[in-house]
């Protein structure tokens, strides 16, 4: 996929007589003596702000029309020389010499371990690399883009690969480079081709991924803008979520305030449904469960066979909120319902301070700060249950439920964070692991 570049600086090796070009798009080329192209590198990998992992096809070779009504004759032809391309493949892979078949980087493995990583960088740089071989895909450079408010872009998987012979579909959200619009591309991540592209007259507050398909098995992206309009992708899709139940919350660092807000029932703006006001000097992090957050056991067992019931409520949201400085200062942890706006539960520590990292899954909380009283960093980590269970696997905020009761406990941490995250599997059987990214590279 070709891309703009302008504003070359470059240096001339006066030993080799090699020239070096540094790129617009923050790549590096040299050039030799023969004004061949000796290397180039993709320096922008060092400044990722987004990252998201994908999933490959089930496989490349599949005919189009095995999936489509035609001549029997001409569908039993094709099915056979499918099946003759994978046979050769495996003898290939199997029995010949130095023999390396690089189509198969782009296909699904037995274990679903092939994937695709796909990057968006601070400079506006889009790559896809192999989460296997490492290797670039494809790199594309998307001029007049910026990252958002939090330092990051919105990457959303609207379409996965399972829908064939229809392409996968990724949608990136942006700033433009002034800050006062908002760019929309949807992109193939195979190949990196643009399928939609749309620039919005405002900034973007929410985006949120529906799961509400279209005819083509798309799923229905909103973008909700600072003036409580309601955008969509596929374009025109608001008949399909008019009757979505959909809340999310917006904190505003700069008056202090947590609003929440509802889809309207025409499904083209939202409305404000309550509103807290923080006291507090500024507010660290917020955090919320992620949209696939899956649940498998609904309790704890205990040695005496007693089960802790856990609380699992998808519409929360965490906020860090400090107040003062050093040793006169304190941290407090709000935890809130983003539909009824109520309060679920509320610490503070005294003599602590920022940077705060937060962490939202299941029934429990995970957040990284500072002790200035101890001089030390210190992971805390609250679960939250409640009484009895009616054994329900849906919740709803909309009806009276029992207040949770926490169970937290403090944990010494020796170095500061970058980054917070847990893993997750389809159905959460797995144990789950929470991955500590230290400001050191481990």
């Amino acid at each position: 996929v070709g891309y703009r570049r302008g504003n070359v600086s470059s240096g001339i090796n006066a030993e080799y007589g090699g020239l070096l070009i540094s790129w617009e798009d923050e790549s590096v080329t040299v050039v030799g003596a023969t004004e061949k192209c000796g290397w180039e590198r993709e320096e922008s990998l060092a400044n990722v702000r987004s990252a998201t992992m994908l999933d490959l096809p089930a496989s490349s070779v599949i005919p189009l029309n095995l999936n489509k009504p035609s001549n029997p004759i001409k569908m039993w032809t094709d099915r056979i020389l499918c099946q003759l391309n994978d046979l050769q493949k495996f003898i290939n892979q199997h029995f010949g010499a130095g023999y390396r078949d690089t189509s198969m980087e782009m296909e699904r493995d037995s274990f679903n371990l092939n994937k695709l990583i796909l990057v968006a960088t601070k400079v506006g740089k889009v790559a896809v690399l192999h989460s296997i071989s490492g290797r670039v895909l494809w790199s594309r450079y998307m001029d007049g883009i910026a990252t958002l408010e939090n330092g990051k872009y919105e990457i959303r998987l609207v379409r996965s690969a399972s829908h064939y012979p229809l392409p996968p579909l990724v949608a990136i959200v942006a700033a433009s480079k002034d800050n006062e619009n908002t760019v929309l591309n949807v992109i193939n991540p195979l190949d990196g081709s643009t399928q939609y592209n749309r620039v919005i007259k405002s900034k973007v507050a929410q985006v949120q991924l529906t799961t509400v398909e279209d005819s083509e098995a798309a799923r229905i992206l909103l973008l909700v803008t600072r003036d409580n309009k309601v955008h969509t992708y596929p374009p025109n899709s608001h008949s399909l979520i008019k009757d979505l139940p959909l809340y999310f919350a917006l904190v505003y660092p700069d008056t202090m305030q947590l609003k929440g807000f509802s889809l309207t029932v025409t499904g083209e703006s939202v409305m404000e449904t309550w509103s807290t006001k923080f006291r507090g000097d500024k507010i660290l992090s917020v955090a919320t469960k992620a949209t696939n957050d899956a649940v498998y056991s609904q309790g704890r067992v205990l040695g005496d066979r007693s089960v802790l019931h856990k609380y699992i409520n998808p519409n929360l949201i965490a906020v860090a909120m400090e107040t003062g400085t050093g040793d006169k200062g304190h941290v407090d942890i709000l935890l809130y319902d983003m539909v009824s706006g109520i309060q679920i539960h509320t610490v503070r520590h005294k003599q602590y301070s920022g940077p705060v990292h937060l962490l939202l899954a299941e029934n429990w909380m995970v957040y990284h700060l500072w002790s200035a009283k101890l001089r030390r960093y210190e992971i805390v980590v609250a679960e939250f249950y409640i009484s009895h269970s009616s054994n329900s696997t849906s919740f709803s905020s909309l009806l009276p439920n029992l207040s949770p009761y926490a169970i937290q406990q403090s944990y010494i941490s020796t170095t500061p964070l970058s980054a917070l995250a847990v893993t997750s599997t389809l159905k959460s059987i797995t144990n789950r692991a929470v991955l500590f990214a230290e400001s050191g590279g481990r």
